[in-house]
This record gives structure tokens, sequence and C-alpha cells, in this order.
């Protein structure tokens, strides 16, 4: 059996959290269908950093950090009310990796310990059809 990585680890913390885990709807990692009421993370390229001591020798640093999307295609349209509800959701995941950062409440990281989850941005809609939208905001793992 194989390892499980990085970004299936953060799916399944985010998935522990109340405004993502209801477990019938479906919960990709880098795919979203085209269905409203899907959610999916996606894996951003994200630089290793190096460091060169003193004699050349090149080495990485302690801390490192890998980001990821979160994406939630929700219902759109010119319904206001749902589209505040949409924009809710976003905000509400945004504070609870805040709160999960207050009490170091992270998932196991294969290459270190998570020193703390940043949200690094505030959901918004990045794409919109006639029924849904995409809402997308960034997070960054320090480890």
């Amino acid at each position: 059996m194989s390892e499980t990585n990085n970004a299936e680890k953060i799916r399944g913390w985010l998935r522990s959290c109340p405004y993502l885990s209801d477990s019938t709807k479906y919960f990709g990692v880098d795919y979203i269908g085209e269905n409203a009421d899907q959610f999916a993370v996606f894996s951003i390229a994200s630089s290793l950093r190096y460091r060169t001591n003193i004699i050349g020798e090149r080495y990485l640093e302690s801390n490192q950090t890998q980001s990821f999307d979160v994406v939630i295609r929700a219902p759109y349209g010119s319904d206001v009310e749902q589209n505040l509800t949409n924009l809710g959701v976003a905000q509400n995941i945004v504070s609870w990796i805040r709160e999960q950062n207050n009490t170091a409440n992270f998932p196991d990281w294969n290459d270190g310990e998570i020193k703390f989850i940043d949200a690094t941005n505030t959901g918004a809609p990045m794409r919109v059809s006639p029924d849904s939208a995409l809402y997308q905001f960034s997070i960054k793992v320090t480890y």
C-alpha cells in the first residue's frame, strides 16, 4: 500500500471542517466536476528553499512551504442570498483554518512537522457560468 501524499492529507484535514464535512458531496484532488455543491483541493507548484553554507554546500532550509487552492463549485446566479451564502461558506472555512492554527490541529505531514497553515487570500468567485460558480482561496502549509 502506498503512503498517503500531502494533498490527500490536506483533503482529509479539510474534510473535518464542519463547512466541508458532508461526506455525500464530491471532494476531489486536482479535479472538480460541473455539478454544484462540489469541493476540491488543487496542488500548486511550490518552490523548495535552499541555503548554501560557507564552504559551498547546498542544502534544504529547515522550514519549507507547500501551497494549495481550495475550490468550491456552488449554485450561482442572480439570487443575491445564494451568492452571499457562497461567500459565507468560503469565509467560514478560512475562519476554521485560523482556529486550527490556534490549537495546532494539523494533519500528519510526510515531509516534517507542520508549523502553521495560512489562508493566503479570501474566497471569491473565479469562474462563473449561468448556474454555478467556482469560489477559490489559497492556503499555504509551512512545515
